[in-house]
């Protein structure tokens, strides 16, 4: 067999992932931020007493949004929330220090191919969230934990690491207990209790975390055989991209990649026979996998275009590894990396308006002034609550449903209710005559009686409305 010489194919992974570290970098500018971004800059503007406080209405733990407050701070002070981007950006470009790790030159190429084209990292690499951290960690702990000889201080690093990465996401507890189990399975008892000593650094967020609503999270949940169909799809190169980060991607696409996952699947099964390496990482993902599937029986936690990042990078090092040594796991991992090109590029073609909510905003900032109102239903509070705190929106928000205000990461399709109406009727009563209310909802929450209490206090006119949108202006008598 023809092997490319050590420079030829050194040039090339290099190349490889400086067009794929570019690609992500132009999204990463080019991108509008959506909801969950936004709630990533809002929160990561609070103190730790209020961030830790605040969360206990959401979901998630907060060490993404302390680490994410300089990069906030100086999106602030540049005027570019993108830059509030740039700490996933480097996580996942840290990712390429694991080719290290691999033996032969063909593994390398293959791993930095895997890494750099993949469309999930591409697009949460340029994506102000918890996703690319986590990635990046739990990786660093798979070759912390199974590629290196535990030394005093790589134990004391491993436990580290492990609270690191329970801090950043909840996703991380499956493969931190993934891990363990394989550890404990292989009678590697010092790194099984590094392991367990890092998770009791994490104890302290538990009652949080016993509190938090599970309507946070409830939106996640679906058919589990169309969460089995997009998580293959996902490790077979394509997946489920939301609308925001340029997705969907086509059906024929996701269905190509859901048979090559299942595929990759099955020749690393083969593989791991012949191969010590790929066991461990292949259980890693199968564990995880199967904890997280487990857990959402009772609170959903399992999302196919999400959950995949937990074990995504050792899922490539597999890859990488197996097509090293196995002619057939070789070529199901080119066509993996060629639906991966396909994937990419058509997010990358994708449309980026900005959010609806997001443009209403500021649309309404540019006119509202200190003295008026802003009524602002579901989607809409976030980023007027944001701009009012940064002084961009002058007149002060108030949220419709009104417990959106104690939970503005989620909220749910209930119409408001009586003491919703009577807040805003109240706030209403204390315009005064030539003061302005605005109100920025989507169409099905303009019931008749929120119309009836706005043309009982003054003159309401329509300044726009779209498909999932609708602006209007109250001027007080």
């Amino acid at each position: 067999m023809y092997l490319p010489s050590r420079g030829r194919l050194a040039r090339s992974a290099i190349a490889v992932a400086a067009l794929g570290s570019a690609a992500r970098a132009g999204l990463l500018l080019a991108r509008p931020l959506w909801h969950d971004e936004l709630f990533t800059l809002w929160a990561s503007r609070q103190s730790l007493s209020t961030l830790w406080r605040l969360l206990r209405h959401d979901s998630g733990p907060p060490l993404f949004y302390l680490l994410e407050r300089p990069f906030v701070i100086l999106a602030e002070a540049v005027g570019f929330d993108p830059v509030a981007r740039i700490l996933p950006f480097l996580a996942i470009l840290l990712l390429f220090l694991g080719v290290p790790s691999l033996q032969r030159r063909p593994a390398r190429f293959d791993f930095v191919a895997l890494v750099a084209l993949s469309p999930l990292l591409l697009v949460y690499s340029s994506e102000a969230r918890a996703y690319g951290l986590l990635a990046a960690a739990d990786f660093a702990l798979f070759l912390l934990l199974f590629r290196a000889h535990p030394t005093r201080a790589r134990l004391v690093l491993t436990a580290l690491l492990v609270a690191f990465s329970l801090w950043t996401h909840y996703l991380a507890m499956f493969f931190v207990a993934a891990a363990a189990i394989v550890l404990v399975f292989r009678r590697r008892w010092a790194q099984a209790l590094a392991v367990a000593g890092g998770s009791l650094l994490f104890l302290p967020w538990i009652s949080v975390l016993a509190v938090q609503p599970l309507e946070a999270t409830a939106w996640m949940r679906e058919p589990i055989g169309r969460s089995l169909i997009h998580l293959s799809s996902g490790f077979g190169g394509a997946g489920r991209i939301p609308a925001p980060l340029g997705g969907p991607l086509p059906n024929l696409l996701v269905g190509v990649g859901a048979l090559i996952g299942v595929a990759l699947l099955a020749a690393l099964v083969i593989e791991a026979r012949r191969q010590d390496a790929v066991r461990d990482p292949l259980a890693l993902v199968v564990l995880t996998a199967v904890l997280v599937v487990a857990a959402s029986l009772k609170r959903p936690l399992a999302f196919a275009g999400r959950t995949e990042m937990v074990v995504l990078p050792v899922w490539y090092w597999a890859l990488a590894r197996a097509a090293s040594e196995n002619h057939a796991a070789r070529w199901t991992v080119r066509a993996a990396i060629a639906c991966a090109i396909a994937a990419s590029v058509w997010i990358l073609a994708a449309r980026r308006d900005a959010p609806e909510p997001s443009q209403a905003v500021t649309f309404v900032r540019s006119i509202a002034q200190k003295d008026d109102l802003v009524i602002a239903g579901a989607a809409f509070y976030l980023p007027a609550q944001l701009a009012h705190e940064r002084g961009e929106l002058a007149a002060p928000v108030l949220a419709l449903p009104e417990d959106v205000s104690r939970h503005p990461g989620w909220f749910s399709p209930e119409s408001p209710n009586d003491s919703d109406y009577q807040a805003i009727e109240a706030d209403l009563a204390h315009l005064s005559s030539g003061r302005r209310a605005f109100v920025l909802l989507h169409p099905i929450f303009r019931t008749p009686r929120l119309s009836a209490l706005l043309s009982a206090r003054g003159v309401v006119r329509v300044m726009s409305e779209r498909p999932q949108t609708v602006v209007l202006v109250c001027t007080a008598r």
